[in-house]
């Protein structure tokens, strides 16, 4: 929103895109309603899960799920639990929609394994015009250590290490051969 709100563009177009619309609406449609309300002039286009900004600028919820982006323009784009969205959204649809503004992409999400956002974060560790940053759960203080314990305790070893910890090593649930592959990593 405040990309939005600053962007000196003729009629910015900004889009936060989940695995599906649902989901996008889910986790972020009242997120965006609730912090954009004290904005003078700011228009809220349910049908569209869209957000308005008096200077013509739109924040658009979107999901990977339909071909929706194709042939859109956008200054930016925040993805969602990447590990959902397959790479082929980005590659063949999006970046052409950023490539016509020279827009920017955040990838963001828990990670899944060394899939999507995984590759994404070790790449862009190698490359300076990138931020990279890996948040775990026991370093980042933004959750009590109470609280740590209680997920631990109810997600399991494996999940809470893999969802929480960010340890890429863990195996998902249910996985044939699960603590086995664990323990020999």
């Amino acid at each position: 929103q405040k990309r939005a709100i600053e962007c000196t563009r003729n009629q910015p177009r900004f889009a936060y895109m989940a695995p599906t619309r649902v989901r996008a609406k889910d986790i972020a449609w009242q997120y965006l309603k609730e912090y954009s309300k004290d904005i003078p002039g700011r228009r809220i286009i349910e049908s569209e899960l869209a957000i308005e900004y008096p200077n013509g600028a739109r924040v658009t919820l979107y999901g990977a799920d339909n071909d929706r982006g194709m042939g859109l323009y956008l200054d930016g784009i925040v993805y969602d639990e990447c590990d959902e969205i397959p790479p082929y959204v980005h590659t063949d649809i999006i970046s052409a929609a950023l490539a016509d503004r020279q827009g920017w992409a955040v990838w963001m999400g828990i990670l899944r394994g060394r899939h999507n956002l995984w590759k994404k974060y070790e790449s862009a560790k190698q490359d300076p015009t990138y931020l990279a940053m890996l948040l775990r759960a026991s370093e980042s203080g933004i959750l009590p250590d109470e609280e740590l314990t209680l997920l631990k305790n109810s997600m399991g070893e494996s999940a809470y290490l893999l969802q929480m910890e960010c340890n890429v090593n863990m195996s998902l649930a249910n996985a044939i051969y699960g603590p086995q592959m664990n323990e020999v990593r």
